[in-house]
């Protein structure tokens, strides 16, 4: 997570006197060590700490609106929307859903010919604009491209804010180009994903939000780089037998020596990337507390719970059962 968005989500908790010390707690996250400088914010993390904000405000948006949105109203609205025929019928839909929940921002569809723009709203919002806006539309993003089954290819993302001194993360999130200082927040894509049909059953919608909001930051299948590539064959392979370098190699279509210098150039390696892939899995798995660390070693692709137990301390400076205690 860039440096700029961490300091607008404390700028956000102090705003709406957020409790930081008790959101820190329940969202399990690490605090720096000597061996990892930075603050280190994974999935689990996100998943945990939005939980908990919903828990305590009772609002499904988490106190960021200027009228409140009554728990379950989203769940509510994502049975009301999988069953349009059309992306272009769900936007239209939405729009007939707010008018009873005025708290819901806005979308709006503009096209141009063969280019469409979907825009949010931020004025139902009482939030720091950058975070929110990047928040929203990743989330839209996210949605969309579960719905529709398939990636939501951005031909570019707009943001109503000035771009953010330091490092960014935009082109991971979205795949696309960034323009900033726009008049409104939105995505712009190929008009024609308007008539993508909504191929999502009710099941599936019950999936999807009992595991919110991990299965919105987990819906992204472009790639950005070979390392993502790599990264995402490890996660599907996950367990025990870890997949070799040449399954890996033959995943990507590459030889060995090819993929290697490849990563070389994004100054990575394979044993790094599946490093954070173990090392994200098994922070997961602790912070939910449903497998022993036998039970998690094993499934990890350790040959024994020794083994994962000093793999753990190397990421994370903590034994696995220290962690579990904090």
């Amino acid at each position: 997570m860039p440096a700029h968005q961490v300091q607008e989500f404390v700028r956000l908790a102090i705003k709406h006197r957020w409790d930081l010390p008790a959101f820190v707690r329940m969202a399990k996250i690490s605090p720096p060590t000597h061996l990892h400088h930075c603050l280190e914010i994974t999935r689990s993390n996100v998943t945990l700490g939005t939980q908990h904000l919903w828990r305590v405000a009772d609002d499904d948006l988490m106190g960021l609106g200027r009228i409140s949105l009554p728990s379950g109203a989203l769940r509510l609205l994502a049975f009301a929307l999988c069953s349009a025929p059309t992306l272009a019928t769900a936007v239209t839909r939405y729009g007939e859903f707010r008018a009873a929940l005025p708290g819901l921002p806005a979308l709006t569809v503009e096209q141009s010919g063969d280019i469409a723009s979907l825009s949010i709203d931020l004025a139902a919002l009482d939030a720091c604009v950058g975070l929110v806006s990047e928040g929203l539309l990743a989330v839209v993003h996210r949605v969309i491209n579960w719905a529709i089954r398939r990636p939501l290819v951005l031909r570019r993302v707009d943001f109503p804010h000035p771009r953010p001194a330091g490092p960014t993360n935009y082109h991971m999130v979205f795949g696309a180009p960034t323009l900033f200082d726009a008049p409104k927040a939105a995505l712009v894509f190929n008009a024609d994903v308007l008539a993508e049909p909504l191929v999502r059953s009710h099941d599936d919608v019950e999936r999807f939000l009992e595991d919110a909001p991990a299965s919105l930051l987990a819906e992204c299948d472009f790639y950005t780089s070979h390392s993502d590539r790599v990264r995402r064959i490890i996660e599907d392979r996950l367990g025990n037998p870890p997949c070799t370098i040449e399954q890996i190699a033959a995943g990507v279509g590459m030889s060995r020596p090819t993929l290697w210098r490849r990563l070389r150039e994004e100054n990575t390696s394979i044993s790094e990337i599946r490093d954070q892939v173990l090392r994200e899995a098994a922070l997961t798995s602790l912070a939910r507390g449903d497998e022993t660390i036998a039970e998690l070693s094993q499934r990890l692709g350790f040959s024994e719970p020794s083994a994962f137990s000093r793999a753990f301390r190397r990421w994370t400076g903590y034994s696995p059962s220290n962690y579990q205690t904090r």
